[in-house]
């Protein structure tokens, strides 16, 4: 499988993800209406309506890979795992057995969410998503050459191990691409 087809099936993992989290932030929203408030105030339309019609706006254009959809994408992802914790957290102290078990898994999902952002933020994700395509032969490394990741950016650099010193730097973000620890292993060989 190359590595488009790999992008292609996150990207699609990422949008069923995303829709899931949206409708169980819309589920958790409306559970506060349907306790006896009507669903055609003010209110509802400002706190559910809104959100539902922006949640599934954010994944629509993710879906379809539009300019706007990754910010749209990393902004859901936060607000959903932010709200879900929080959501998580105010439901643990409740006494209940079942109330402190939602809570927990509500604070799973939240930390699963959030770790989602880390994917979506990864430069060769950021590259894929704006590109139509993206493809990469091996054929192209020179020789001694390997494919390697920044270790803060994540971005895929082409580099030659041997020649890689403390002080060569990520063009992406400039951050050091050797760390202090693979210094040390590199010298005990």
């Amino acid at each position: 499988m190359d590595l488009n087809q790999q992008m292609l099936n996150l990207h699609k993992h990422m949008v069923r993800f995303i829709s899931i989290n949206s409708i169980i932030f819309i589920l958790l929203i409306s559970s506060v209406w349907l306790n006896g408030v009507a669903l055609s105030n003010l209110n509802s339309i400002i706190f559910l309506y809104i959100p539902a019609f922006l949640c599934f706006y954010g994944v629509y254009q993710f879906k379809n890979r539009s300019k706007i959809g990754f910010t749209l994408a990393l902004i859901l992802l936060t607000f959903i795992g932010g709200f879900i914790a929080i959501s998580g957290i105010l439901l643990m102290p409740l006494g209940n057995t079942i109330d402190m078990l939602q809570g927990g898994l509500l604070m799973l999902l939240a930390y699963t969410t959030l770790k989602r952002l880390k994917t979506i933020k990864s430069q060769t994700f950021k590259s894929w998503y704006y590109l139509d395509s993206f493809q990469f032969n091996p054929e192209e490394l020179n020789e001694d050459e390997v494919l390697s990741s920044c270790p803060t950016c994540s971005s895929i650099l082409a580099v030659i191990p041997s020649r890689l010193t403390p002080d060569d730097k990520c063009p992406n973000c400039g951050n050091n691409l050797v760390n202090d620890y693979s210094i040390g292993t590199n010298e005990e060989e």
